[in-house]
């Protein structure tokens, strides 16, 4: 009975499509948007480390035990510090924030925070890592690209589609290969150590350029994002109806 449905990326609309009796045109990938009042990218001073940021679920579906065992084994591991920023439920989470005062790298949880300091913690790291197996549209992805920070994330579904190649070309995002997963967000067990390198290998990658000060055209990346803020997403909606 509805005239439109419209789905955050392109893999979705097609599950849609697969799933329901729909025609195609009812069918519009029209992705998210995030308040440009709110996250928006500061004039930065150089840390003496590498500010990495993690938020969402601390939780193995969401890759952080890879992260935090990757981190360990990165060439530039004494100048990075790994900020993990969510909250977890159960064992699961508390083995995994347990596991970190095992590690040498420079590792801190800071649970949850409020949105306020969410959005300060995005404006003053270097890069937003989300090493996820399973994940709708990640807005926070978008959230911590008009922040100012470099993304390293997995190449989840509909996510490249959805922000495009000039993103890439511009340096703004690397894309972790997804491993064979048993489940939904559960990869086979002997994909986990390549996986873990891939990690490894794009934050000695991003972290290098960082620490080099490559130049980055954060305005670019801002003007690319434009069409991604609560308006954009409003005026793609709008031409519907």
């Amino acid at each position: 009975k509805c005239d439109y449905l419209f789905a955050l990326n392109s893999v979705q609309a097609q599950s849609i499509k697969k799933l329901y009796d729909v025609r195609d045109e009812q069918v519009i990938t029209s992705g998210s948007g995030y308040n440009p009042q709110m996250f928006f990218p500061m004039k930065r001073e150089k840390n003496k480390k590498v500010k990495i940021t993690y938020v969402g679920k601390i939780a193995n579906a969401k890759g952080v035990p890879h992260l935090i065992n990757a981190i360990e084994n990165t060439k530039n591991c004494e100048h990075l510090e790994l900020n993990l920023v969510g909250k977890g439920s159960g064992s699961e989470s508390e083995n995994i924030i347990e596991s970190i005062k095992t590690k040498k790298a420079d590792i801190k949880y800071l649970g949850a925070l409020p949105q306020n300091e969410l959005e300060n913690q995005l404006r003053h790291s270097d890069i937003f890592i989300l090493p996820s197996f399973y994940e709708g549209l990640p807005l926070v992805v978008i959230e911590a690209l008009a922040s100012g920070a470099k993304v390293i994330a997995t190449d989840l579904p509909g996510l490249d589609d959805f922000l495009g190649d000039k993103i890439k070309e511009l340096d703004a995002i690397r894309y972790i290969s997804m491993p064979k997963l048993e489940t939904v967000d559960t990869p086979y067990q002997n994909e986990i150590e390549c996986f873990e390198k891939d990690i490894a290998s794009k934050l000695d990658e991003v972290s290098n350029e960082i620490l080099n000060d490559k130049e980055y055209k954060i305005d670019e990346v801002i003007k690319l994002l434009e069409d991604k803020t609560w308006v954009g997403l409003f005026n793609r909606l709008e031409k519907r109806f």
